[in-house]
């Protein structure tokens, strides 16, 4: 793999600058009319300040209903990474990967450190040349993930502030012993003689197992559903499937770090699983037991529909 060849024959020389008070209509039409992602945004002087890609348009500016004439420095990407003419096609992915970009501006940098579009170049063209393997092209959409799930964390908690009703900052803590208490509650797992500590390690072992198992798509539902701080930490698993998780590995490893017995170990998860499902809306529940495999299907039923099926069992 040439990485350390010239980036010049990958730099598409015709690109779009447009002022940071042009309006969102602009962008749009642009990137339409010259069949490209995105567009490049200047100050007053020409100099590079930003930049704008469909996805801004599409997740900022719709999503926020924003309104066409608003400016495109309202969604820009303010300082762009980039690189400079006589970068390696080395450098280049090193930036995409670092930054889950799929597109890196080519800048021409004057003394007073000021910069001048000169092109771009896209991940696209550099697959298509076979420039990019396969291992480095998932490093580079593990970035993409990164980045996105950051970005919608973030606005999350611009839009709901986790704060207490005293106005007191809410800890990742706080949040997760509320969230794995409401699970302990909901699934009666006092039951199976788990306690809070042991209810929580057993939650935390199915859904990073099921994680793991789904495929990427599907992974983003589930921790979608999770809290922030969940989201954070188990993204590295999203990129699955893994198979090697399954039920019966499941139940070993919940077993040995001393959470439950054998003789209840598989009650004690599906009670957990039930109350874990009780707490997700029914769409995404019916969405994410499609992707699961029979067995963590049926883990996740509602609790009514569960006890039907159990007792129609026992009728048989």
């Amino acid at each position: 793999m040439l990485y350390r060849s010239p980036i010049d024959e990958f730099i598409h020389r015709k690109i779009t600058v447009l002022h940071r008070d042009r309006p969102l209509f602009e962008a749009a039409r642009a990137m339409r009319e010259k069949n490209m992602g995105c567009v490049l945004v200047s100050d007053h002087q020409g100099f590079i300040v930003g930049i704008v890609t469909d996805r801004d348009l599409a997740c900022r500016a719709l999503a926020e209903q924003m309104t066409c004439d608003q400016t495109i420095e309202q969604i820009m990407t303010p300082q762009p990474v980039f690189v400079e003419p006589s970068a390696t096609v080395e450098q280049v992915v090193h930036l995409m990967e670092e930054n889950g970009i799929r597109r890196v501006p080519v800048m021409e940098v004057d003394a007073h450190g000021r910069a001048f579009v000169a092109g771009m170049v896209t991940l696209d063209d550099l697959v298509a040349a076979e420039m990019v393997d396969s291992f480095r092209l998932a490093r580079i959409v593990r970035g993409q993930v990164r980045r996105r799930v950051g970005e919608f964390v973030h606005q999350r908690g611009q839009v709901t502030p986790m704060v207490d009703a005293q106005g007191r900052v809410v800890t990742d803590k706080e949040v997760l012993n509320r969230y794995f208490f409401e699970i302990h509650m909901r699934s009666g797992a006092d039951k199976f003689g788990l306690k809070e500590s042991d209810s929580e390690g057993v939650a935390r072992e199915l859904l990073q197992t099921m994680v793991s198992r789904l495929h990427h798509s599907a992974a983003q539902h589930l921790l979608a559903q999770l809290p922030p701080p969940l989201q954070d930490e188990w993204m590295d698993n999203s990129f699955g499937p893994d198979r090697r998780s399954t039920l019966p590995r499941l139940l070993a490893r919940v077993q040995q770090l001393g959470y439950c017995h054998s003789q209840n170990a598989q009650e004690a998860v599906m009670a957990i699983g039930r109350g874990w499902a009780s707490m997700i809306p029914a769409p995404e529940l019916a969405h994410l037991r499609g992707q699961l495999p029979p067995d963590f299907s049926e883990m996740l039923l509602p609790a009514e529909d569960f006890e039907r099926r159990k007792w129609a069992h026992q009728a048989a």
